[in-house]
């Protein structure tokens, strides 16, 4: 078993990594990661305005639907509530990703 413990400043990009590598450990490419609708241990929604229509979109992990925020998040804002253990295997190796605020 392996340990890798995530230190980092707000909004470095902790949550998104341990996505990307959620998704490394599981699928052997980014086309059968995509079939498969990923897996995001960590759910993240952000909004993008189209900039053709001004129309803003809501983008979530958590497909079409995604549910309001329960609270409004600035830009720069942390999410991370408490650290969290996220624990993923690949044939024979165990790595385990704690994620500090």
């Amino acid at each position: 078993m392996k340990n890798l413990l995530l230190i980092g400043g707000t909004g470095v990009g902790k949550s998104t990594w341990i996505n990307f590598f959620a998704n490394c450990s599981q699928f052997r490419c980014l086309e059968e990661a995509e079939r498969a609708g990923g897996r995001f241990p960590i759910p993240c929604t952000f909004e993008k305005t189209d900039p053709q229509t001004g129309d803003v979109k809501r983008i979530s992990s958590e497909g079409n639907d995604a549910p309001e925020l329960l609270h409004s998040v600035e830009v720069g804002d942390s999410v991370t509530q408490m650290p969290k253990e996220h624990v993923f295997q690949r044939e024979n190796v165990v790595i385990t990703l704690l994620k500090m605020l």
